[in-house]
This record gives structure tokens, sequence and C-alpha cells, in this order.
């Protein structure tokens, strides 16, 4: 075994190559040779943006038995825009690890939340809308006008409950190279000293127009608001 080790390490394989001999070899050996490829992998990473060079590199981490930089490898390369397989690659990954590291499937109130986004974003005023049909419900309640009370609760009620859902937390990752998260939704507030990097899972607190607040507690800091289109949601994780 350390024969061929010796002779891996003196040759300019790539990391594709590495892969496709370690598939041929024998158990122990294979690991080995699996940890060179994810290797080679990650130093063509450097120089090529590409993130399928990540997904590969996740691929012959898993193969080397390390999960956890598996784990790492893809959920970055997934962030950064790899093939569809890549994330059901992490999946499996997870799965072995028992079924408390599996990713959540998105949550009931997943759509519900981006309903709330959306009417929220296009119409600024829409808990105040909730307010005033409330308050109109009950003026037409106590003029015993029951049929236009019943209709002012019931639009109150179908606009407060997606409203309402955009603040629960939401999983996600997220896709930006560097982020610094701002200590408030727009440009005009300062930036915390976090850094986050591409993969990255966070929980989503809730949004304001095109920003998201996220849990993400540290030593100096506990949340930060960073723009919706530098992050993943995990709805849009799962979705084949």
């Amino acid at each position: 075994m350390l024969w061929l080790l010796l002779s891996f390490t003196f040759t300019a394989d790539s990391g594709e190559d590495l892969f496709e001999r370690a598939m041929s070899l024998e158990s122990g050996e294979a690991r080995a040779v699996f940890q060179m490829s994810a290797d080679q992998f990650l130093q063509a990473s450097v120089e090529n943006t590409d993130p399928n060079l990540l997904f590969n590199a996740g691929l012959a981490f898993a193969k080397a038995g390390d999960r956890a930089l598996a784990k790492k490898f893809l959920l970055r390369s997934t962030a950064r825009g790899a093939s569809p397989e890549a994330w059901r690659a992490l999946q499996l990954v997870r799965e072995n690890d028992g079924p408390n590291s599996v990713l959540t499937p998105a949550p009931w109130f997943a759509p519900l939340a981006q309903v709330g986004t959306a009417l929220s974003t296009a119409v600024p005023w829409a808990a105040q809308l909730v307010g005033v049909l409330f308050t109109l419900g009950g003026c037409f309640w106590g003029f015993r006008r029951t049929g236009l009370a019943g209709l002012c609760l019931a639009a109150a009620i179908g606009l407060a409950i997606p409203l309402g859902s955009r603040t629960l937390p939401i999983s996600g990752a997220v896709s930006a190279d560097a982020l610094s998260p701002r200590e408030g939704p727009g440009n005009g507030y300062a930036e915390s000293s976090a850094v986050l990097k591409s993969g990255d899972e966070v929980r989503i607190v809730r949004t304001v127009g095109q920003w998201c607040e996220l849990d993400l507690p540290g030593a100096d800091w506990r949340t930060g608001w960073v723009r919706t289109e530098s992050l993943l949601f995990v709805e849009d994780l799962n979705r084949p």
C-alpha cells in the first residue's frame, strides 16, 4: 500500500484520474486515494470557480469516509450553483449520519411565508390594512351588518396568516462567496463583525421587503440582515 501511495504522490494525476483509479481498489487503499482525489479537486477550485469541482471534492471526501468534509463541500457547491445532483448527494451523506442529521423538508408554512413576503413587498402597508379590516369587521358587527362583518374578518384573516408566517424561522444557506450581515434591513445600516461564507447554513427569522434577518449566534452579535438574493431557501434546495 505504501508503494501505491508513493506512486500516486509522484505523478500528476488529476482529481478525475485518481477518483476513477480509486473505484477499482480495495477499501483501505481506495480511501487514501479518494482523499488525494479530493485534495486535487480542491486545489483546482482555487483557480477555477466551477462549483462542480467542489461537488466532486465532496463526493471524494464521502468515498474516503470523511462525512464532515463531504457535507461541507457538497453544501458549498450547491450554494454556488452546482448541478442538482450535489444536493441529492448531500442528502445521502446526511442520511448515513442518522435521522437527526437529515435536512428537514420545507416547513408547512413555507408557501404562506412566500405569499406573505410578496404581499409585504408589493403592499408595504399590508399589515395596517389587516388592522383596518379587523376594525371595520368589528364596526359592521356592532351595526348588525353580519355579512359585511364576515367579509372584512375573512379578508383580515386571509392577509394576517401569510404575513405572520413570514416571521417564522426557515432554514437556508448562504449563496454569496462572502457576506457581512448588516445591523438593519438596508444598505444604510452598519455591517456587523461577522463574516458568512458560501454554503454556511442559517436560520431566517423574518423578511422585510428584500432583506432577511438571520438568527446567527456568535461571540459579539446575535442577528444580522442580508439581502434575500444572497440566500438559498430550503424549499429551493429541496427542489428536484
